[in-house]
């Protein structure tokens, strides 16, 4: 493993509100295993109840404080008497770690821990992890996030668009993409299969990925579609794979701690989403050597991971007759699937997790001194 930049061990709190299954808890997971790995001392703190169970695998060593600061509303002022619980735990919390520098992951998490940091003298970095341009957030957090923002000592985003219209909020924007991890080798025989992955709800566009199958499911009979995960969508796309005559063809079997197993059964992955960040599911695809094919989605996380024909091919968003077009040309050339397989399997080390590591590390020592020197 490559050493840290900086020499400096920091203690860290990371704050997210859970650790079920989603790809920024999977990213939070991954980088306090790593900051550890480095020598950092790392507290994960959640808003989730005390005896949650985490949806990936975390190092025994690694201290996990649940708040257990969730729980159903009733009404606005249930909700408002909520969240002003959760500020005062996670105050109290971070004040009792008294960690260098606080991490926080994801739009109403980096709210509610600047509000709590308010007055500790402890310096937040924001991590987003989509595009808040898009992002549905309501009318009362995105005010929070416009007032406390800019009390971050960083915003870190996932691609310099993002970046862009993050700097209405702060100045001190930091790119830094999602680490990638290697594939485990798979043993079994792929075949005439595509997957997708990811929550199923409507910035997903899976409702698009099914229309534009419907185009080209007479052409290529043996090809079977299987999208992987769970979400409020769930009645409207069986609907439609109803309605399009694709039982038995496309199947949705609900989320999955285990895609790695999914991975090499199939030949091709398609990311469809109308908008992204940084999107895990298509990195982990391309580390297992599947040929990719991905919307260029505002935010541009899959224009920063694919290079057009290279290791992938990108389409239009929002576009299901591009979308079958592409997959109509990789279902149909073998070779084509095998060329981008082989050269998708390059993201693991374009962004490997040491790598983002060293621009975390970056971000982290500058927000400390940034904090030290009263700026």
């Amino acid at each position: 493993m490559a050493p840290a930049l900086s020499h400096t061990a920091r203690r860290i709190a990371l704050v997210i509100g859970s650790l079920q299954g989603g790809g920024a808890e999977r990213v939070a997971g991954i980088l306090a295993q790593g900051w550890r790995g480095r020598g950092h001392a790392v507290d994960l703190v959640t808003l989730e109840p005390g005896d949650a169970v985490p949806a990936y695998g975390l190092d025994p060593g690694l201290r996990v404080l649940r708040l257990d600061g969730t729980g159903p509303a009733r009404n606005r002022l249930q909700a408002l008497a909520r969240e002003l619980t959760n500020v005062r735990k996670l105050g109290l919390a971070l004040r009792e770690l008294r960690p260098d520098v606080v991490v926080s992951f994801l739009d109403q998490t980096n709210v509610l821990t600047l509000l709590a940091c308010l007055g500790t003298g402890l310096p937040v970095v924001a991590a987003e992890r989509s595009h808040p341009g898009h992002q549905p957030l309501g009318r009362a957090w995105r005010l929070l996030r416009r007032i406390v923002y800019p009390l971050a000592a960083a915003l870190v985003i996932q691609t310099p668009e993002i970046g862009r219209w993050c700097r209405r909020f702060n100045a001190n924007i930091r790119v830094i993409p999602n680490p990638v991890l290697p594939a485990p080798a798979s043993v079994q025989e792929p075949g005439p299969l595509i997957l997708a992955a990811g929550r199923l709800s409507q910035e997903k566009g899976f409702d698009i990925l099914i229309r534009a199958f419907s185009l080209l499911a007479g052409k290529h009979p043996q090809w079977s579609l299987r999208i992987l995960g769970e979400g409020p969508q769930r009645g409207d796309l069986e609907a439609l794979v109803q309605s399009l005559g694709l039982r038995g063809r496309v199947f949705l079997p609900g989320w999955v701690p285990d895609l790695e197993r999914h991975w090499g059964q199939a030949q091709a992955f398609v990311l469809c989403s109308r908008w992204e960040g940084f999107p895990n599911a298509l990195c982990e695809a391309m580390a297992a050597g599947l040929a990719c094919v991905a919307a260029d989605c505002p935010g541009g996380g899959p224009a920063a991971i694919i290079r057009q024909e290279v290791d992938g091919l990108l389409t239009p968003p929002n576009d299901p007759q591009a979308l079958a077009g592409a997959l109509d040309w990789l279902l149909s050339d073998r070779e084509l699937r095998a060329r981008l397989g082989v050269r998708a399997r390059e993201v693991v080390e374009r962004f490997s997790r040491d790598r983002v590591l060293d621009l975390w590390d970056q971000c982290l020592e500058q927000a400390v001194a940034r904090k030290q020197g009263g700026r």
